[in-house]
C-alpha cells in the first residue's frame, strides 16, 4: 500500500510545503505513524487515512512555525515607519487582517481547508476532492460559502444581501427542476 501511493503524497506535500525535502520528511512521518496505529486493519480506506494523516502534519508544522513566528516578533512601537506610508493605513489593514482571520477561525473545517488548499496551494478541485474525501461538486460548494464567508467578514454591511441571494440560489439548485 505504501507504494502505491508513495509518489501521490509526495507531490500532495511537496505542494503543500514547497520544499522537497520538508515533504520527503512528513512522507516518512506519515508512514511512521502509519506503522505504529494500533488498529490499521479497521481502516476502511488506508489512502484517505495516509492523506488525512498528512494533512494534519502540515498544519501541526505550520502552527509550530506561527507560533515560533510569533515570539520572535517586535512590537510595533518600537518599529519607525518609512517616510510616505500612512499609519492609518496600516491600522485599516491591520484591522481587515483581523477580519479576514476571525472569519477563517470561523470557518466549517471542510470549507476552511477546501478554500485555503485550493487558493494558497494552488491545488486543483480534484486533488482537494480527493484529498477530502467528497466529490468535486462539494468542494465548488465549499470554496463558494467559503467565499461569502470572507466577504461577509470584510464588509457586513454590504454582502448580506449577496450572502442572502447565495443562499437562495443554492437552495434553488437543490430542488428537483419541474421540466424533465
Amino acid at each position: 500500500m505504501f507504494r502505491e501511493i508513495d509518489g501521490a503524497l509526495r507531490r500532495f506535500l511537496r505542494r503543500r510545503l514547497r520544499c522537497p525535502d520538508d515533504a520527503d520528511d512528513l512522507a516518512q512521518e506519515v508512514y511512521l505513524r502509519m506503522s505504529r496505529h494500533p488498529d490499521l486493519r479497521q481502516v476502511d480506506c488506508l489512502k484517505a487515512f495516509a492523506y488525512q494523516t498528512a494533512l494534519n502534519l502540515v498544519r501541526d508544522r505550520s502552527r509550530r512555525a506561527y507560533t515560533r513566528s510569533r515570539r520572535l516578533t517586535v512590537s510595533i512601537d518600537s518599529i519607525e515607519l518609512a517616510g510616505g506610508i500612512d499609519p492609518l493605513d496600516h491600522a485599516l489593514y491591520d484591522e481587515r487582517l483581523e477580519q479576514l482571520e476571525g472569519a477563517l477561525a470561523v470557518m466549517s473545517p471542510p470549507c476552511r481547508d477546501a478554500l485555503l488548499m485550493h487558493r494558497f496551494d494552488d491545488v486543483t478541485y480534484a486533488d482537494v476532492a480527493q484529498c477530502l474525501g467528497v466529490s468535486v461538486s462539494m468542494i465548488e460548494k465549499y470554496i463558494s460559502a467559503a467565499l461569502v464567508e470572507l466577504r461577509h467578514a470584510e464588509s457586513p454591511a454590504t454582502t448580506r444581501s449577496a450572502r442572502s441571494s447565495v443562499q437562495v440560489n443554492a437552495s434553488r439548485s437543490t430542488r428537483p427542476s419541474a421540466r424533465r
